[in-house]
């Protein structure tokens, strides 16, 4: 199968590769490196996003076995403060035990009385884990401290009673936990992630707000989405003018892989499409000119957007893309919800980025020069 515009296997515009050979300074090796993933057949069952037993299977395989990201050591500040991290059925509680930064431990987040979870949110400076259900208790270090009514629970060996462990290592600021305590250490795991992280270090990195969403879909499916660009044309019109999607790199190494999507080009999608005269009232979050059909989408009011066509006919929307009234029936609804949906206090006016899609180079400096003067 070919691409319909460059009739060839990639997409027309500029590649990453070619993007790097036109850098006026010289790029990184890790940058410009190239780790190709291998060829093969693509086609997955789709049993595995909703088969209970691949599920069971990747519980016991993956997630009770591989090195995973539980959280950030800003989340682990003072003595005492402790995270849930939970994947599938399986929970676990990390604690700050000490001052020293490796003074981290996690355990299954499991009372070992009666299995109720010990901790459901993050807490602050705990002196002890005390179970909510019958009071057991454990110190920090994971030994168990105190049982109520300790006379009836003659069987009960203290020094056998601690809290299961997980391993726990730090890296780049972050804190991984393993299930299993005979797992090959991290660095191994990690290999050569390193030398990606050399231009920006993850350690010089802190953690500024955390925003989460329980999404309701197997995790493969939340994951892939942040793996790939080739969704943009379709879910992200506001990117398109200023982002190289469809000609992004993807490179595996070992147990990771990673993504590289150009900034500041124009996205090959829009070759082939009318380059639309500016709109003198564009906006960043309440008017937009979507890049291929070339219509104004405009808040006003919320859940509320109206359309404007080549034409001048305006049609009314709500925020999910749903036709109220006019012409056209049918808007695109990422873009409804973009302009019609919840606003930031003050983002009203926040102007578009000028684009020119012919000369990516003059753009992408006088962006670097811009990210100049704000450092």
């Amino acid at each position: 199968m070919v691409e319909t515009v460059s009739a060839t296997n990639r997409s027309a515009g500029i590649s990453y590769q070619d993007l790097l050979a036109t850098d006026s300074r010289t790029v990184p090796d890790h940058l410009s490196d190239e780790s190709p993933l291998t060829q093969g057949p693509s086609r997955i069952p789709t049993s595995v996003y909703f088969s209970p037993e691949f599920h069971d299977l990747e519980v016991e395989k993956l997630w009770s076995r591989v090195w995973q990201l539980a959280c950030h050591e800003d989340e682990l500040v003072d003595v005492g403060d402790y995270v849930v991290y939970d994947i599938a059925h399986l929970s676990y509680l990390l604690v700050r035990t000490g001052e020293a930064s490796n003074d981290i431990q996690a355990y299954r987040n499991s009372c070992l009385h009666r299995g109720r979870k010990l901790r459901e949110q993050p807490g602050k400076r705990a002196v002890n884990i005390r179970c909510s259900f019958h009071g057991w208790s454990w110190k920090l270090n994971g030994e168990l401290n105190e049982i109520p009514c300790e006379w009836d629970f003659p069987d009960v060996e203290p020094k056998n009673c601690s809290l299961p462990e997980a391993l726990v290592e730090r890296y780049g600021g972050f804190v991984f936990i393993n299930p299993d305590i005979s797992a090959e250490p991290l660095r191994d795991f990690l290999g050569d992630f390193d030398e990606h992280q050399t231009t920006l270090p993850l350690e010089r990195r802190y953690k500024a707000v955390h925003v989460a969403k329980v999404v309701r879909c197997n995790w493969k499916v939340c994951q892939e989405a942040f793996m790939e660009s080739y969704h943009v044309v379709a879910t992200h019109p506001t990117l398109m003018e200023s982002l190289g999607d469809a000609n992004s790199q993807y490179d595996a190494y070992g147990n990771y892989s990673r993504a590289i999507s150009p900034a500041e080009v124009t996205s090959p999608h829009l070759a082939a499409v009318t380059e639309w005269e500016p709109d003198p009232g564009g906006r960043l979050y309440t008017r937009f000119r979507h890049p291929i059909t070339g219509h104004i989408y405009e808040r006003s009011g919320f859940n509320r957007v109206e359309v404007t066509d080549l034409e001048g006919h305006v049609s009314v929307f709500d925020a999910h893309g749903m036709w109220i009234e006019g012409e056209l029936t049918h808007a695109d609804p990422h873009l409804c919800l973009w302009i019609g949906g919840e606003q930031l206090p003050k983002f009203e006016d926040v102007p578009i980025p000028p684009t020119e899609r012919s000369n990516f180079a003059e753009q992408r400096s006088r962006l670097a020069e811009r990210k100049r003067r704000e450092l």
